[in-house]
């Protein structure tokens, strides 16, 4: 049977780009737990550096969770939900879908900086 989705296009490239952004990923991470650590343990209080470990913690744990659901999603919703007429737009047919990327980076643009903010009240 015939399938109208098949291409003739090999997907080595773009596997090899995600294989060489998760590799930067690791590189780049990897520091914050032994690094990271040993720098709150030496340049904050020692009532509130048991606070300030245990935030890092549980955001490295929960913020790529809380990432991915959020992006699940978005990439439900059109671009332009507002003024578009979402019920006559079918997947197969009009491929109008994307992802709420503005919406998104703006949520995690100011997340941050918001809880710069709230970390530095301590």
């Amino acid at each position: 049977m015939f399938n109208k989705f098949q291409t003739s296009e090999s997907a080595a490239l773009p596997i090899f780009i995600f294989m060489v952004a998760q590799l930067l990923l690791g590189c780049g991470g990897s520091p914050l737990f032994t690094l990271g650590t040993t720098y709150i343990d030496n340049h904050v209080k020692r009532d509130s550096s048991s606070v300030y470990i245990g935030f890092m913690y549980s955001m490295c744990a929960f913020g790529p969770v809380c990432g991915f659901l959020l992006g699940a999603f978005l990439l439900g919703h059109h671009v332009d939900t507002f003024s578009y007429d979402i019920s006559q737009l079918t997947i197969g047919k009009d491929q109008k879908y994307f992802c709420l990327f503005k919406i998104y980076l703006v949520i995690f643009y100011h997340l941050p900086t918001s809880t710069i903010y709230i970390l530095n009240s301590f």
